[in-house]
Order: C-alpha cells, then structure tokens, then sequence
C-alpha cells in the first residue's frame, strides 16, 4: 500500500484504543449511529478492552470529517466504507454498529464478501432491526424541523442542550435528515445467510426495535450467537458499555490466538 493511500484511507478512522504493549491480535470497528459521530466510541477507550484494539468508522460530514459533503446514497456510502476496509484492515477483525451502523455493518460485510475483500470474523449488531423486518413507525427525515429535533431528544442519544445551541442545531438538521432518510429508504435484497458469527443487542424498552425484531437477525447468519438485551431505551449503549464490551470479548474468544502478532495494518 503507498503511502498517500495509507494517509487518505486515515481520515475515517479514529483510534480509540490499542494495547501499550502492542499484543493486540483482533481489531474492532466501529460504526456510528444516524447522526452520530466516530467520537461517540471515544469513551470506550477507558473500557476494559484486553487484548482488542479498538477503531471508530467517521462517515463524511460529520466530527472530523466535517467538511466533507454528505453522502445521501446508500450504495455510495457502502461502497465508500468497503473501501476503506479493503484498504486499511487486515484480518482477523470485527465490526460493531450501532442502529444506522449496524445496518451499514451487514451490508459493508455482504459487500466485501462480493468482492473477495477481507471478511470480519464477527458482527456485533446493536439497536435495529433485521434487514428483512417492515419499518413500524413513520419516516423521520421530511419533519418539519422542531417535530424532528423532538425526536431525536427522545430517544436520548443526543443532548437537547446542544440541539438549542443555533449552530450546532443548524450543522446538526442535515445530517439528521440524511442519516435517517438513509435508513429509511433502505431496500433489502435477499442472498443466501452469511457463514459470519452474529450476536445482536438491544434496550429492553427502545421504542423503535422490539427483541423478537433483533432475534430475526437469525435468519441472515448460518451462525446466530444469540440476542443479548440491556434496561434501556434506544441508547441504552449509553449506561451498558462495559456489559457490551464484555460480551464482544467473550464472543472474540475464538478468534484470540496468545502467541500471533497484532494485524492490524501500519495504515492505521
């Protein structure tokens, strides 16, 4: 890999956390909820990680990829998250997304699988739906404004003190309505199960995923390692972080040799 390559392939990737002692023999990747940010995984880097480095997916538009235009398109953004995959990781590896990010996680590990890029060794799923399962509440990206920002207050993911903020609200309304009409727009395409490990979590309370919507991820893995639910709502990662990354562990398990040496790429 050149070295431009590897210094344009940095700018989506923010390093949360790696080993002081470099033994790190998995790496997870993190992507970000709708309207959310690759900082929000900043936090785990205080967490218990063991021997896992942890790395956080920035979408365009957003955190410190700010300037960088939106992408309203699905395939364009899964192919850009392909990409950077394909050019920065080197197995074994795992993915985690959390509502919008878990949904780009299947779909970035389908696409990879179609274009013999690496494959992670596991899925973490978190918050939404199988791709399969009709939408049960209405769209969210065309309301007017005040209705949408009530919203999102709601489900406790994002402070209303920083949404009455003028300029955070004013940056904040677009990605909210292109995350969300993302997923919203989103148009499943059946294909056979993957032979990748699923485990998915949830709130026992979210009001937009129900646990017998997360347990249908069953049906998209010839390996379902079960649904683990947490109290909460839809951001119950909020107050369960270490639980999660408890069970991300355990479920690495397998994958962990003691004796091989870290594989991740330098372009990290």
């Amino acid at each position: 890999m050149s070295k431009a390559l590897q210094s344009r392939k940095n700018r989506s990737i923010l390093n949360v956390k790696t080993p002081q002692d470099a033994t790190s023999q998995v790496s997870l990747f993190c992507l970000p909820f709708a309207g959310g940010s690759a900082q929000y995984y900043k936090s785990w880097g205080q967490e218990d990680l063991g021997p896992l480095s942890a790395y956080a997916i920035e979408f365009p538009g957003r955190g410190f990829r700010l300037r960088d235009p939106l992408v309203a398109d699905f395939h364009d953004l899964i192919h850009a998250l392909t990409d950077t995959l394909s050019n920065t990781v080197m197995p074994p590896f795992a993915l985690f997304g959390h509502s919008l990010g878990a949904l780009l996680a299947f779909e970035v590990t389908r696409a990879l699988e179609k274009s013999d890029g690496p494959q992670p060794d596991h899925l973490f799923l978190s918050a939404c739906r199988a791709p399969h399962v009709p939408r049960r509440i209405r769209t969210w990206h065309d309301l007017p404004e005040d209705d949408l920002i009530a919203e999102v207050v709601k489900l406790n993911g994002t402070s209303p003190e920083s949404l009455a903020d003028p300029d955070i609200r004013a940056m904040m309304i677009p990605v909210f309505r292109t995350d969300f009409r993302l997923g919203e727009e989103y148009n499943y395409v059946p294909q056979a199960p993957i032979n990748i490990p699923i485990s998915v979590f949830g709130g026992t309370s979210d009001p937009l995923v129900h646990p017998e919507e997360l347990k249908a991820w069953s049906e998209h893995t010839s390996d379902f390692r079960g649904c683990h639910l947490f109290p909460g709502g839809h951001f119950y990662l909020n107050t369960h972080a270490s639980d999660v990354i408890s069970t991300i562990r355990a479920g690495l398990e397998p994958v962990l040799t003691p004796d091989s040496p870290p594989k991740i790429s330098n372009a990290l």
